[in-house]
């Protein structure tokens, strides 16, 4: 996008969420606020990174700033909507779990279907499992009270994650897997993210709805690793800045971990270790 009409994109969203914001409650304000300023630094960082011709993961750049902008004022949920959504966590999904405890859990958000084909590399389901099973022994295992079983709060649009889940739960009958599943039941996994797909336009009230539990469950753990090719876990991970469960939290970037199994790359990003697996894939394919 010209960054001309970038800059004066961002301006207008950034004034629609001013305005909307001086008859918002004190938390929105705040939940607002922090994330505009993180929008700002990130555009800073990236300018910072061009001129010096870095070549890293690109996938907080992929998008202008003004999407995040934009998002935040759109996603602002009527107060009966609020209410249908509290209720569905507390009523239906924390009382399964009586024992959930957010300090010893791990949010998982996954994106699949359609995000797969281009935009972004995706993990296999063992590798996910893997990857919490490395997190919990890794971040709490040294924390949790002996015996202590931590929570894996998985959301997804992609209904083949949760039942790949299930069946991996189901076969554990050792519990030598040392989380609890929690996810919603009622999500209509649309499978895409694509909103102008047949399957999504049919039910976006629905798909609306399904995207609001998924966020407030996301904000429950302490810890959240998620794919930051996807702008909406990059959202996601704005939002648990401010309003969190846990004044501790943390959100991780799979580009980002520190264990470079768990690395995924961007359709779009160009780096050293993107373009080998990127060559590799191509070998893979051709041979």
């Amino acid at each position: 996008m010209n960054a001309l009409l970038s800059k004066k994109l961002l301006e207008r969203a950034t004034k629609l969420v001013h305005d909307a914001s001086k008859s918002a409650s004190r938390d929105m304000k705040r939940i607002w606020q922090s994330a505009l300023d993180r929008i700002e630094r990130t555009q800073q960082q990236a300018l910072t990174k061009q001129a010096a011709g870095a070549r890293s993961h690109a996938y907080r750049n992929r998008y202008p700033a003004i999407s995040h902008a934009a998002l935040l004022y759109l996603l602002r949920p009527r107060k009966e909507l609020q209410r249908q959504t509290n209720a569905l966590i507390q009523q239906r999904i924390l009382s399964s779990f009586p024992n959930y405890d957010p300090r010893f859990s791990i949010g998982l958000p996954i994106r699949g279907t359609d995000k797969c084909q281009a935009e972004s590399g995706c993990l296999s389901m063992d590798t996910y499992m893997d990857l919490a099973q490395s997190t919990w022994t890794d971040r709490f295992a040294s924390q949790a009270p002996p015996g202590t079983r931590g929570s894996l709060v998985l959301t997804t649009e992609d209904r083949g994650v949760v039942e790949y889940s299930r069946q991996r739960m189901v076969h554990n009958k050792s519990n030598s897997f040392p989380l609890d599943l929690v996810l919603n039941d009622q999500d209509v996994f649309q499978g895409t993210g694509r909103p102008n797909a047949n399957n999504y336009k049919a039910r976006a009230q629905e798909v609306m709805f399904s995207t609001l539990v998924a966020i407030q469950l996301q904000l429950l753990p302490v810890y959240s690793v998620g794919n930051c090719c996807s702008n909406f876990h990059a959202l996601l991970f704005d939002l648990r800045q401010v309003c969190s469960h846990m004044e501790d939290s943390i959100s991780e970037c799979l580009q980002e971990h520190s264990n470079p199994k768990y690395h995924v790359c961007c359709g779009w990003t160009h780096s050293d270790e993107c373009d080998g697996k990127n060559k590799k894939e191509q070998n893979t394919t051709t041979s």
